[in-house]
């Protein structure tokens, strides 16, 4: 059984009815409510009985039952950075809330005070909220949850320090907000993102993680599948058209010019010849390299070697690449000092040069 209102196993009414009784009358609510923190502590009473007066000490402590009244915080500010929306709703009745997070200046954002991030995100939370119960009148029927949309285009290394931000945010969701969150799902995902997301993964809980979609470049078209076109904007694939546009958008976000591939540094590599790159590496970096090739000649391979050795390692096999319009991406961490070699080589070649665009990064690791 789900575990919602209409669908519960006699062990799930009885865990329901056992949590009504022992709570005192000033945290008595919905049973609706309830079931979000039964379904989050997978009906175990006495953790939901305990997560969910705490939630109710913390709503009472944040004066969050009206935070609506007041304006968003950081709301000129934010404005200035992010291209965002709230709009409609999903097939299943759910708020849309969407969001060109790839684009988002994190060097800005990092110089927000904390403090006012978080209330912006509770502020935030609310308002989908309580649009969830406007669509429940709306249809007729019980939406708890709620559908975020998140365009990664432009996604780049800066982004990693947004991380802290979202460790917060998330433990905030997970302990005041159980069961909320319907969909959230990521489309023009570009190579950086799966890095990210080994980062950010493990802070989610394992339902938490199931609820996420992920899209590439080539796939918006599946957003169909979860929102019907005349309710998602024409920028990924809908047709809807909003008067004053269907959310805000920050100047220059939808300008191709600043996709994250031109700033690829453009090489020609000759007939027989090789471009070599060394990099000097100690412990605790990481070295990233992303690269798109326009022929099937080039071949590319990274090898290792650790300060004080003569001997090799071998961390991509030297072969002929992919000729593809999306980037190739990968990452070393280095465990000791040494040297990391990334060859492009044109030896395949009797008489053209062949091109490629390429980019290394080098950060050092949290750990």
């Amino acid at each position: 059984m789900s575990g919602y209102l209409g669908d519960l196993s006699p062990d799930q009414l009885k865990a329901l009815n056992q949590l009504k009784d022992e709570l005192d009358t000033e945290y008595s609510t919905d049973e609706a409510t309830l079931l979000r923190f039964l379904r989050a502590r997978s009906f175990k009473v006495e953790a939901a009985k305990t997560q969910y007066i705490n939630q109710c000490k913390w709503r009472k402590e944040n004066d969050t039952d009206n935070i609506l009244e007041r304006p968003p915080p950081l709301e000129k500010e934010i404005m200035e950075i992010i291209s965002l929306g709230y709009h409609k709703y999903d097939r299943e009745g759910r708020p849309i809330y969407v969001e060109l997070t790839g684009k988002i200046d994190a060097n800005k954002l990092m110089q927000m005070p904390l403090k006012d991030i978080i209330d912006r995100h509770i502020w935030h939370n609310e308002k989908q909220f309580r649009r969830t119960e406007e669509l429940s009148k709306q249809f007729g029927k019980n939406i708890e949850t709620t559908t975020q949309i998140h365009d990664m285009t432009g996604l780049n290394f800066s982004h990693r320090k947004c991380l802290s931000i979202f460790k917060v945010v998330s433990k905030i969701d997970q302990d005041v907000y159980p069961e909320r969150m319907g969909k959230v799902i990521f489309v023009n995902v570009p190579w950086l993102f799966p890095m990210l997301w080994k980062i950010v993964s493990p802070l989610l809980d394992h339902n938490t993680r199931e609820k996420f979609v992920v899209l590439g470049t080539n796939e918006i078209h599946k957003l169909l599948d979860y929102v019907e076109p005349e309710n998602l904007p024409e920028i990924f694939g809908g047709i809807c058209k909003c008067p004053g546009g269907c959310m805000h958008i920050v100047p220059g976000h939808l300008d191709p010019a600043k996709s994250e591939t031109n700033n690829l540094i453009q090489a020609s590599i000759k007939a027989g010849k090789e471009l070599k790159q060394e990099i000097p590496c100690t412990k605790g970096q990481i070295i990233h390299w992303i690269y798109i090739s326009a022929s099937a000649d080039i071949k590319f391979g990274v090898h290792w070697q650790p300060e004080g050795t003569a001997q090799t390692e071998t961390v991509v096999q030297l072969e002929h690449t992919n000729v593809t319009a999306e980037p190739i991406e990968g990452h070393f961490d280095a465990n000791v000092n040494g040297k990391l070699t990334i060859k492009f080589n044109n030896f395949t070649s009797s008489w053209l040069a062949k091109g490629i665009k390429y980019k290394i990064f080098t950060e050092q690791s949290d750990t």
